[in-house]
């Protein structure tokens, strides 16, 4: 199944996550991820997926878990949990903080719980208007009751 939204970022990242595996930032400053390293320790743990877009603006972002031929070239690849059986994506400043874990502005997903492997992938053209389409493919390693 694929999930595709339109999402304006005005700190040039693209985030996707379970809910559950980021509980524990909601009660941290609003910026936590700015941190120097943030992002990286987050990724590392499987907590979260993350893209540095280079510049602020609308990107098309789609989650699927077929890769199309027209899905572009893979630029990243990592690991992630969903326990929940739930993802979010959207831009970065609507990570949880300050009380906070969900913000309106991000797009659920719904998927099976367990661990997956995330491609990202970045088509070599533009769509329509100059944006750009990433693409997050995942790939389920280990399914979870």
């Amino acid at each position: 199944m694929r999930k595709e939204a339109r999402i304006r970022t005005d700190t040039a990242t693209i985030v996707l996550f379970d809910p559950l595996r980021l509980e524990s930032r909601k009660n941290d400053v609003c910026d936590w991820w700015t941190g120097d390293g943030d992002l990286d320790i987050e990724e590392a743990a499987a907590n979260l997926v993350f893209v540095d877009t280079g510049i602020d603006g609308v990107f098309e972002v789609a989650v699927t878990t077929v890769r199309a031929t027209g899905d572009g070239q893979l630029v990243k690849s990592t690991v992630i949990e969903v326990p929940s059986g739930e993802l979010l994506f959207g831009a970065g400043e609507h990570l949880p903080g300050e009380g906070t874990w969900r913000s309106q502005r991000l797009t659920p997903h719904s998927v099976e719980r367990g661990t997956y492997r995330v491609g990202v992938c970045l088509p070599k053209t533009e769509l329509k208007g100059g944006t750009a389409l990433y693409v997050f493919v995942l790939e389920l390693l280990k399914q979870t009751a």
